[in-house]
C-alpha cells in the first residue's frame, strides 16, 4: 500500500472518532432535558374573579432514565406576579394563597438516585379570588439538582364582570384558529349580533376552512359585558361540527379588544388568535 493512501485511511479513521466523540458529547451535554417530556394544560383560560381553573402539569421519565426532581414551582407572570413552589408529593414549599395541590400520579423512586422511568403527574387547582384581574403568563419549572427544565407556557385571563353589552355587531377575518390540532390560518371568518334588551339574545357563526377540511361553530351569546374601557367579553355556547361529522357541544369566550380592532377564542376545542375586526358597531 503506498503510504498516501496509509496517511488518507489514518486521516479517515481519525475523523470518524471526533465525530463520534462529538457525538457522544453532545448527547451527554443534553442530558436530563432530552429524557424528560413535559405537558401542561388549563382546563379555564379565563375566569372570572373568584372562579377556579385547573392545571394539570406531568413529567414523563423516558426509559432507561432516572432523574432527581427536587420540586416544582408554579409561575404566574402579569399584572401580579405569583410564584408556588411544592414538592415531588405536593406538599407546598412556598407560600401558595388559593392554591390546593393533588398528586395523581408517579413512577417507582429509587432512594439517592431519583424517579425511575414513568409518569409524574399533579392536578393543580387555583383560585383566582389571589389575582388582579387582566392576563397572565403561566409555566411549570421542575427542578433538578444542576438543572431547571420549563413547560410550555400558556395564558390565564381573569376577567371582571361589568356592564351588560345588549347592543353589537361584529364581524371578523383571518387570523390564526386552532381546532383540536388542526390550525386554521387563512378562511376564518366570525360573525355576531347581540340586539334585544338582554346580551342573552344574542348569536353568531364561527366558519373556518383549509384545503378541503372545513368546520363551523354556530352558537349563542350567553352572556356580553365590558371588562374594561377597552375589552368586551361574549360568553357563548353552541355546537361545533368539523367537515360531516356529529356535531358536538362547544362553550368559548370570545374577548373583542377595542383598542386594536382583534378578537381571540378561548374554547373547550377552539383557540383563535388575532382575528382582525372588519366591522364593528357596539
Amino acid at each position: 500500500m503506498k503510504e498516501g493512501e496509509i496517511v488518507g485511511q489514518k486521516f479517515v479513521k481519525m475523523f470518524a472518532f471526533l465525530l463520534a466523540l462529538l457525538i457522544l458529547m453532545l448527547i451527554v451535554l443534553a442530558g436530563p432535558a432530552q429524557s424528560l417530556i413535559t405537558g401542561f394544560t388549563i382546563s379555564n383560560s379565563v375566569v372570572k374573579i373568584g372562579e377556579s381553573t385547573i392545571f394539570t402539569v406531568s413529567a414523563e421519565i423516558e426509559s432507561q432514565e432516572i432523574l432527581d426532581i427536587k420540586n416544582l414551582t408554579l409561575m404566574l407572570t402579569g399584572p401580579t406576579s405569583l410564584s408556588c413552589i411544592f414538592d415531588t408529593d405536593g406538599n407546598p414549599l412556598s407560600s401558595c394563597p388559593g392554591i390546593s395541590i393533588q398528586k395523581l400520579q408517579s413512577p417507582p423512586f429509587q432512594f439517592g438516585y431519583g424517579f425511575l422511568p414513568g409518569i409524574l403527574e399533579y392536578k393543580v387547582v387555583m383560585n383566582s379570588s389571589v389575582l388582579d384581574k387582566g392576563t397572565y403568563d403561566v409555566k411549570f419549572l421542575l427542578n433538578l439538582p444542576n438543572q431547571q427544565i420549563q413547560t410550555e407556557q400558556k395564558e390565564l385571563t381573569v376577567i371582571i364582570q361589568g356592564e351588560e353589552i345588549t347592543q353589537c355587531s361584529l364581524r371578523a377575518k383571518s387570523g390564526t384558529v386552532n381546532i383540536g390540532e388542526t390550525l386554521f390560518n387563512s378562511k376564518n371568518d366570525l360573525s355576531l349580533y347581540v340586539g334585544g334588551t338582554a346580551s342573552s339574545n344574542g348569536k353568531g357563526t364561527l366558519t373556518v376552512q383549509k384545503g378541503k377540511s372545513r368546520a363551523t361553530y354556530n352558537f349563542n351569546i350567553n352572556n356580553a359585558f365590558l371588562l374594561d374601557a377597552n375589552t368586551i367579553i361574549f360568553e357563548t355556547s353552541g355546537e361545533l361540527q368539523i367537515d360531516r361529522n356529529a356535531k358536538n357541544l362547544e362553550t368559548a369566550t370570545i374577548i373583542f379588544k377595542t383598542d386594536s380592532t382583534e378578537i381571540d377564542i378561548n374554547g373547550l376545542s377552539i383557540n383563535a388568535e388575532n382575528l382582525d375586526v372588519s366591522f364593528a358597531k357596539c
